[in-house]
């Protein structure tokens, strides 16, 4: 009975914590997330280059991925390096939510990553062609299994996040299934979690069920704050 009042606690102060959230969100400065999404592009830009060698494996044929996301509603914007990404040596992919009932390897997930094509020149509009109108008018990439893959870095959204890798998102749990699937699969090497929070997300606590994922670090448009041992290796 303690267990089950405990998690409606939990739930409630999230939901509120997200509500709050979402309207501090949405009054933002248009100018001012341009702003904060390049100095965070230039930190993920660096440390992606200076530990390319880190991710790279014999699995990925020395070209490890990251899987990032299209920003939507005031959120942390990374297209300005998408290219420079690929030219570092890293493909690039973007999430694509699945719809319920599939069988086979992805029916435990909410969610698949696409590998997004090669980017050909510094104007964008050709992979922004590549995508189509998703689930709450997110862009997202095609239904193309063939190129799904399972990337070594994901750079996660949220709406909040703290010191020690609390990560509040939306509630339907699209990264924590994904990511509790990929730690079950024991021929593939768990990723690395990033999130992206802007000034004013990163905040003193996130309320977590015992089921939530924290993220490994988070860029904010100064630093990267460590939150796994990883990132200890990594950025030392």
């Amino acid at each position: 009975m303690d267990n089950m009042i405990d998690r409606n606690e939990i739930a409630m102060r999230k939901q509120a914590l997200r509500k709050r959230m979402s309207v501090w969100r949405e009054s933002l400065n248009e100018q001012d997330v341009k702003k904060q999404s390049v100095s965070m592009s230039k930190l993920l830009l660096r440390l992606v280059k200076i530990n390319h060698a880190h991710f790279a494996t014999d699995q990925n044929e020395g070209r490890p991925c990251i899987g990032l996301y299209n920003a939507f509603r005031h959120e942390a914007d990374f297209s300005s390096i998408w290219r420079e990404l690929q030219l570092a040596g890293w493909d690039v992919s973007f999430p694509l939510m699945l719809k319920s009932g599939r069988r086979g390897p992805e029916a435990e997930r909410k969610i698949i990553f696409i590998e997004a094509p090669a980017i050909s020149s510094d104007n964008d509009r050709s992979l922004r062609s590549w995508f189509v109108n998703g689930h709450f008018g997110v862009l997202e990439p095609p239904e193309d299994l063939d190129s799904a893959v399972e990337p070594d870095l994901i750079v996660l959204p949220g709406l909040a996040f703290d010191r020690q890798g609390g990560r509040l998102g939306w509630g339907k749990a699209y990264y924590d299934s994904y990511l509790a699937a990929r730690s079950t699969e024991q021929d593939l090497k768990y990723p690395l979690t990033l999130g992206a929070a802007l000034e004013g997300q990163l905040i003193d606590l996130v309320p977590c069920a015992d089921h939530d994922i924290a993220v490994d670090g988070i860029i904010t448009p100064s630093e990267i704050v460590i939150t796994g041992s990883i990132f200890v290796e990594l950025l030392n």
